[in-house]
């Protein structure tokens, strides 16, 4: 896949509550689902490993589980997930996630670790903190900064790049 193969939509409007005040978890929900393209529904099924988790997110379906589907720095991580195969697929293949060539590593790794079970490979605990960081970033930005602070310059330099819209997510 190219970057215009991507599912990953280029116009991106900011959310809007549905009453006056804060968006409400579904509707944060609903927006992300409508706005990324992507299935988010409830139930984990009988995969390896969704026994315990909160959520997942399945590659070649493109789709986010969810075990309580307002649960918002669940789905926020899996929604980062989401983005570092769009976004930083491994040589194009969108299957694949981008390691980065390790460059990232100091700052991933740690961010990884919370959410890693200990038989986790490095590829998957780098994995795991690319969607940790885009929770934290979408929830604390000055956070994410100070947790990965070359992660961040790359991510965001990428994303007002190439995909302008994610940011007003």
């Amino acid at each position: 896949y190219t970057r215009e193969q991507a599912t990953l939509p280029r116009a991106i409007e900011s959310l809007q509550p549905e009453q006056p005040g804060h968006p409400s978890p579904a509707g944060i929900r609903r927006y992300l689902k409508k706005t990324l393209d992507i299935a988010i529904r409830r139930g984990m099924g009988v995969s390896r490993g969704a026994r315990s988790a909160l959520g997942v997110y399945r590659v070649k379906a493109e789709t986010i589980r969810m075990r309580a589907i307002n649960d918002l720095p669940t789905l926020f991580h899996e929604v980062g997930h989401y983005l570092h195969y769009m976004i930083f697929p491994d040589g194009g293949d969108r299957s694949i996630a981008g390691d980065f060539a390790g460059v990232f590593d100091a700052e991933l790794m740690p961010l990884g670790a919370a959410t890693s079970l200990p038989t986790y490979t490095a590829d998957k605990k780098r994995r795991e903190g690319v969607a940790e960081f885009f929770r934290i970033w979408v929830a604390d930005p000055a956070a994410a900064r100070a947790a990965a602070p070359r992660f961040t310059a790359m991510f965001e330099t990428e994303i007002e790049g190439q995909y302008p819209g994610i940011g007003k997510v």
